[in-house]
């Protein structure tokens, strides 16, 4: 297996070669993978939403105060881990995409489940941070995603702990924070805004009769924010090693052989 950890030669490579983290290419290689293995990511985004997909049956029309249901809470917080679990099943795909390798469903699930325990970790370490600094001062908190917004990725590619994974990430992301952040709040307004053209649409097609439906809606939507933001996360990650380390993806890919 390669070694991919940075080097002072890695690093002065990058820098001489004028290498720069750019929001456009992270956008092109996020779209183009979608474009490539769009189904392939969108089941591999569904598992986080089994929680709740089991847990939609059993809820009363008649359930008052739904936040405070411990199996509301417990399927939420499931899916927050599922999604990360799932970021790095996407990842791999990604990586294999962008490096003209071929892939399939059962590899991405493989090479996920080989990281599970290291992955969960870090999705509890990094969700429990996150939601801290949101709690404590909002500004700090939303940097906190920016700073360790490519852990998942750190943890599969370079086979660290949870956190090893997370102080990677604040790494990497260390002097492009305030770019990262803009990618994932394009992101974030695109999922609303598309969320919300779907819902508005759903119901000047089918009326009332979609109300019962709108939770499921919700999930669909959730699947695909998943998705989309599972590669986005990939290519941040192959991006910022690019700009400050001049590891290219054909190396990052290779890791996996």
């Amino acid at each position: 297996m390669p070694k991919l950890g940075a080097t002072l030669t890695d690093i002065t490579a990058a820098a001489e070669s004028g290498a720069e983290f750019r929001i456009g290419l992270v956008f092109r290689q996020t779209f183009g993978a979608l474009k490539n293995k769009f189904g392939t990511c969108f089941l591999l985004a569904s598992i986080s939403v089994l929680p709740m997909a089991a847990y939609l049956p059993t809820r009363s029309t008649q359930d008052i105060g739904v936040l405070f249901n411990p199996y509301y809470l417990t399927a939420v917080v499931l899916q927050m881990v599922l999604s990360r679990v799932a970021y790095a099943m996407i990842a791999y795909g990604v990586f294999q995409d962008l490096s003209k390798r071929e892939f399939s469903i059962g590899e991405s699930v493989n090479q996920g489940l080989r990281r599970f325990f290291p992955v969960v970790g870090t999705a509890i370490l990094m969700v429990l941070a996150i939601y801290a600094g949101l709690v404590l001062v909002v500004i700090p908190g939303l940097m906190l995603v920016a700073m360790l917004s490519v852990g998942i990725p750190a943890c599969m590619v370079e086979r660290l702990g949870p956190i090893e994974s997370l102080t990677r990430s604040s790494a990497l992301t260390k002097g492009y924070r305030w770019k990262v952040f803009g990618i994932l709040m394009i992101l974030g307004i695109a999922t609303i805004v598309g969320s919300a053209a779907l819902g508005f649409m759903l119901r000047l097609l089918a009326g009332p009769t979609i109300i019962p439906w709108v939770p499921w809606v919700s999930l669909l939507v959730q699947v695909i924010m998943v998705a989309i933001n599972g590669v986005a996360v990939a290519a941040m990650y192959s991006a910022l090693r690019s700009a400050k380390e001049g590891i290219d993806i054909q190396s990052i890919a290779s890791v996996f052989e």
